[in-house]
């Protein structure tokens, strides 16, 4: 008989976050598996309600109450701090799980405050199966961003002051965190959502995306046969719902609220913790009004659609991913359009199939056998593939530098705008032999001038494709245009990616442990923490959106969307996104990781309709391309009017390219075919039909550009790569940045990358 131990936090009572493990616990009950659950502290009706439902057999609960008082309720993230540093809850909880059962099939950790006890587990049993079950707690409350942010800002100053403190500190934290974590075996995501999020902001890949059950499907039945008469008001929960969005709706409906906390203008019911009682008001209502961001999942709309009721919420997060649009109730993008729809569902109802739509599609999908069956069918998988199979390889790199994620197969997937080339150590002999073909290329492609030698003789310092390269300047005045001469021909320019980013081959085992490593680690992460003391945070998370945080979110397109760690970022802010991609393995990561819509080959084979997009986005492609004008008129094409289109590019004018000249970072021979500076990507706008056309450089990653341009350098003078000197790298790439940053406060062309913004 198969028994698994479960390490949590604190489980106070029997509902919100209990109520589904209860369920879950049942499920394998059912399918003989034995359970235990070890927390600082369990309340007392958990305890009774496992006694009530007859589960003592098989489901044990260790609750080390008399040594954890203090930890009924709350205070989650000094917890998390506490023992991220200390590691005492964690060694406690682990001790406790091996005194339970010694020789459990698996320890699965299901809440991250307590993540060291992967690492005391690890330490005290070797061989054991460890994992964690990740609902992303950590993860958003660092974030700040939703209503989050908004709570914060509601908050006295001392509560305002320390939340701050939290985020501040936040790399320190999460690092710690994520080396407990990184001890384990394997990683379940609860959503869709968590597993993307874990993915943009780490950098880790998730083995399974797996749901709990809130409700148990033999009481729904018997809960949602009621009496009342449906549809008489909308159900909604306080806490981190929008209170402003439900506010607006209160002025023309009825809304009853559950959980607590008040919403003026709305029935307060209070805390519900009987399941019955639940159910009936989930039955009785018209629909469910689920305004939640930065959620994790989405418990409230699963509950309404297990008992018949629709639900409308957001087209995003956890609970966008629960709902099918129109079929088992309505998703919306921004609050203006939650409150017209529930104005349009107030006013005019809805056929009786959407009721039966919603609980056979529920049962079917997040029912306590199904959410069994793929939990224990997602265990054998990863149990099956040994110990330990990814955690000697994985990278755990913070994102505001860069981010390195490594697969089970130890393939590493690197975003283009980050650092992700410095580090790599690309032999020789990973790329072919075979010489790539070329073309002569003497005039500008923009005004036809014969071209002036730049540089001779470049060589590929990042990738090792074989070949010099010579790179030639327009000199016209009026235009300055950069490009290659001879350039790769296209049958043969496919050569010069197949150790390009996602195409990489971790080592086994790295250098996990070394004291490099771990000062590089410690030193990026000290990094980090001062950014975010500085205006260069904003201006590099504004181009990590693309400069579209102030538009409304609509239908997004990303050309050369890579391995869609952009595209799952914009997704988790409410666009609907698509992706176009060349590259075979980069589309297929961003299919079968983050289960993005990615069409694979050129943009015009995509075959999208005419004024299909809201915004249009392209970042670092534009250079790679042999026609950038026939590019960016492929995508005039499919932009609705009024439609944004943002590209990004490496400056030919930048600080950085005067400073290190052929040792330049954006030269990238041979796969960057055009350099353009601002008036060149201008012209290439103009040419292909737009007529509001806004153009600007940008510092934000001078310092990544600044260390790549130093490994370039050194490689050139046959010195040792940055990895052996990153200290000094590191120094003076942070005063590099910092000097950049001011400059081009005077002197705006200056910026290590040229951004091209237009509006059809």
């Amino acid at each position: 008989m198969m028994h698994i131990v479960f390490l949590s936090d604190v489980f106070p009572d029997y509902g919100s976050w209990n109520r589904p493990f209860i369920n879950f616990f049942k499920g394998l009950r059912i399918r003989g598996v034995r359970t235990s659950l070890v927390a600082p502290y369990i309340g007392r009706d958990m305890f009774e309600t496992t006694q009530r439902l007859q589960l003592g057999d098989m489901v044990h609960l260790v609750s080390l109450r008399n040594e954890f008082q203090g930890f009924k309720t709350g205070a989650f993230a000094v917890r998390g701090v506490w023992d991220a540093f200390s590691g005492q809850l964690g060694g406690r909880l682990a001790e406790a799980a091996l005194e339970v059962e010694p020789a459990a099939d698996c320890y699965i950790l299901v809440h991250d405050t307590v993540a060291s006890s992967i690492s005391h587990l690890k330490r005290q049993r070797p061989k054991a199966r460890v994992g964690s079950w990740h609902y992303g707690m950590w993860t958003l409350m660092y974030s700040g961003e939703g209503n989050i942010a908004a709570w914060r800002r509601r908050q006295p100053w001392p509560v305002q002051g320390l939340h701050s403190l939290f985020r501040f500190s936040s790399p320190l934290v999460l690092e710690r965190l994520y080396r407990h974590l990184s001890q384990g075996d394997f990683l379940f995501s609860e959503s869709r959502f968590i597993a993307e999020w874990l993915f943009c902001v780490y950098g880790i890949f998730s083995d399974a995306v797996l749901y709990l059950p809130p409700l148990d499907q033999d009481e729904i039945e018997a809960g949602s046969l009621c009496n009342e008469t449906r549809g008489s008001y909308f159900l909604t929960t306080t806490g981190e719902t929008a209170a402003a969005v439900i506010g607006e709706i209160a002025k023309f409906a009825r809304v009853v609220t559950i959980g607590r906390g008040a919403i003026e203008g709305c029935e307060n019911l209070g805390f519900v913790a009987d399941q019955q009682q639940l159910m009936r008001l989930y039955a009785n209502a018209l629909a469910t009004l689920c305004p939640l961001t930065t959620e994790p999942f989405g418990y409230v709309p699963v509950e309404s659609m297990l008992c018949g009721t629709p639900v409308i919420t957001y087209s995003y997060q956890g609970p966008g991913e629960t709902v099918v649009d129109g079929q088992t109730g309505w998703t919306a993008a921004t609050p203006a359009a939650f409150v017209d729809l529930a104005r349009h569902v107030w006013l005019h109802r809805y056929s009786a199939a959407m009721r039966r739509q919603c609980q056979e599609y529920a049962m079917r999908r997040f029912s306590v056998a199904a959410c069994t069956t793929a939990f224990l069918d997602a265990l054998a998988k990863v149990l099956g593939a040994g110990a330990k199979r990814w955690s000697q390889s994985r990278r755990w790199l913070l994102m505001t530098s860069s981010t390195g994620v490594n697969r089970a197969d130890h393939r590493e997937v690197r975003s283009l705008d980050k650092l992700p080339q410095l580090l790599m150590g690309v032999s020789s002999s990973q790329i072919s032999d075979n010489e790539i073909r070329t073309r002569p290329c003497p005039d500008c492609y923009l005004c036809g001038t014969q071209g002036e030698p730049l540089y001779q003789g470049l060589q590929d310092h990042f990738f090792s494709v074989p070949g010099e390269w010579n790179l030639k300047k327009c000199p016209n005045p009026e235009c300055g245009l950069l490009w290659l001469d001879p350039m790769p021909i296209e049958e043969d320019i496919g050569k010069a990616y197949q150790t390009y980013y996602t195409h990489q081959e971790g080592s086994p085992n790295g250098e996990k442990g070394s004291l490099g490593k771990f000062l590089k680690l410690n030193l990026r992460r000290a990094y980090n923490i001062l950014l975010r003391a500085t205006p260069i945070y904003h201006e590099r998370k504004q181009l990590s959106l693309m400069y579209l945080e102030k538009t409304p979110p609509g239908r997004l397109l990303e050309v050369g969307c890579g391995s869609g760690l952009r595209l799952a970022q914009m997704r988790a802010l409410g666009w609907k996104v698509e992706g176009q991609e060349v590259d075979p393995k980069a589309a297929a990561q961003a299919r079968s990781t983050l289960n993005l819509p990615v069409h694979l080959g050129a943009l015009e084979d995509a075959e999208f309709a005419v004024d299909s997009f809201d915004a249009i986005t392209m970042n670092h492609v534009i250079e790679h391309v042999y026609d950038p004008v026939a590019l960016l008129a492929k995508c005039r094409r499919v932009l609705k009017p009024s439609g944004r289109l943002v590209a990004t590019t490496p400056n030919a004018e930048s600080y950085g390219h005067k400073h290190f000249e052929s040792c330049w970072w954006g030269l990238d021979p041979p796969r960057h075919l055009h350099l353009f500076s601002e008036s060149t990507l201008r012209t290439c706008a103009e040419r292909a039909g737009f007529r509001t056309v806004e153009t600007w450089t940008t510092s934000a990653n001078a310092e990544s550009i600044y260390l790549g341009s130093l490994h370039v350098q050194a490689s050139q003078k046959h010195r040792m790569g940055l990895q052996h000197q990153f200290l000094g790298g590191l120094a003076q790439a942070a005063g590099f940045h910092l000097w950049e940053f001011f400059l081009v406060r005077w002197h705006p062309r200056l910026g290590e990358e040229a951004v091209l913004k237009v509006v059809k």
